[in-house]
């Protein structure tokens, strides 16, 4: 039906294949396989069959089907399509260099974030609600409900970490005011679905591999919660996730904010949505630790609205924050306008001691009201977001920090401002 959407009236004329029969179950290297493939085609003119294929189906009868290898004198261009579990799909297509339009010039778009929602076990919190997590006791243990803002006849396929996500984005696009077809979402889920994925392998060894769930297996693939958000709430915008461990939602956000700056999207959710798990917290968060961690253990979700600013200005968005830097290097930062108007939050005090023109700036951890887990750096964005849009503060610094055993960890700095700067 897609091809037949596309194609038009020309689709009895393109040849069409598959290249799965002759690669077996390749998993996450299928798309990039299937791709040079495709580059090979358009070098050599030669087009692959789909191996295997005796019988077509009557519905797919007008295609243009390969039961053989075919040689054609020039291939101008190939579409590649990847469809994965959880509904990562994607399509890309390669083309002959002739076909290929000069890019216009592009500038460095301005972002800016108008919206922003948090949930841990003290609940959904917007942007403007998640200060209080700097303040207070830290509350630990898992979020105790996961569906109260869903409808539970769309969301019955969505496992923890789906629902997570499809929540605080929901709630992150509410407050941007925003549709969310005009958004892509990029987000990490921390050392993803291990707990399951270790009982869905003890089903297959106690049970045998007959017994175990089809529909359990897609959302064991890390990609899987941000597929489920995005076609629960209707973005049309790309979705990503992001494996950086406990940093994971760090990642996502600075990776939201170099496509916007770069002219690669306009408008990104991003975030992080690990679920707590037994395996993580006993096992792999000491094996990782770099000495950040020092709040209890507790489950939590993230998400913030990034726009360029042009896009907000267009939909007449209310601006939140403005990004004025992202860097790695602190002898980068930029310092602040007013030290009493400033704030360094993270996840962790251990973060939150900078030298330099930051020297003596006032700080907020995360841990101290949220405890600590795979998603407080996010959090931890999503608070300074608030402190911002408050009027508490002016401007704010949030450190966030990858661990990595045996090397050095690596930092980032985000410098986040009110209005125009």
């Amino acid at each position: 039906k897609a091809l037949a959407f596309a194609l038009g009236s020309e689709l009895s004329r393109v040849p069409v294949s598959s290249s799965k029969a002759q690669l077996g179950h390749t998993l996450g290297a299928a798309g990039a396989i299937e791709a040079v493939i495709s580059a090979l085609a358009l070098r050599s003119g030669d087009l692959p069959p789909t191996a295997g294929l005796a019988e077509v189906d009557p519905e797919c009868a007008k295609l243009q089907h390969l039961f053989t290898s075919k040689h054609v004198a020039r291939v101008r261009a190939v579409v590649s399509s990847s469809f994965g579990f959880g509904g990562m799909d994607g399509a890309v297509v390669l083309t002959q260099p002739e076909l290929v339009a000069d890019s216009p010039a592009r500038g460095r778009a301005r972002v800016v974030v108008t919206g922003g929602a948090a949930i841990g076990p003290r609940g959904l919190m917007t942007s403007r609600q998640a200060p209080s997590l700097a303040h207070g006791e830290a509350s630990g243990g898992r979020i105790t409900d996961v569906s109260t803002t869903l409808d539970p006849a769309r969301a019955r396929r969505l496992d923890r970490a789906g629902r997570l996500a499809t929540i605080v984005t929901q709630a992150a696009l509410t407050e941007a005011n925003a549709p969310p077809s005009s958004f892509g979402i990029i987000m990490g889920s921390g050392f993803s679905a291990v707990d399951d994925c270790g009982a869905f392998m003890r089903r297959i060894v106690e049970k045998g591999p007959r017994l175990a769930s089809p529909a359990d297996f897609p959302n064991l693939v890390p990609s899987s919660p941000i597929g489920h958000a995005s076609i629960y709430l209707g973005m049309l915008g790309p979705p990503m996730a992001t494996a950086e461990l406990q940093a994971s939602g760090e990642s996502a956000i600075a990776t939201a904010i170099e496509a916007i700056t770069a002219g690669e999207a306009t408008s990104l959710v991003a975030g992080a949505c690990p679920v707590g798990a037994d395996l993580i917290d006993d096992v792999f968060v000491p094996l990782f630790a770099d000495g950040t961690e020092a709040g209890e253990r507790a489950e939590g979700s993230a998400a913030i609205a990034l726009e360029s600013a042009d896009s907000a200005t267009e939909r007449g968005a209310r601006v939140l924050c403005v990004v004025a830097s992202l860097v790695h290097d602190p002898a980068q930062i930029s310092a602040p306008a007013d030290k009493a108007r400033a704030r360094i939050v993270s996840r962790s005090a251990a973060l939150c001691e900078l030298t330099g023109t930051w020297n003596n700036v006032r700080s907020a951890s995360i841990s101290t009201g949220a405890g600590d887990s795979d998603a407080s750096g996010a959090i931890a964005v999503v608070a300074a977001v608030g402190m911002i849009a408050n009027g508490e503060i002016d401007e704010a610094m949030i450190v966030g920090q990858r661990p990595g055993p045996g090397a050095a960890p690596s930092r980032y700095y985000l410098h986040l401002v009110k209005g125009a700067r």
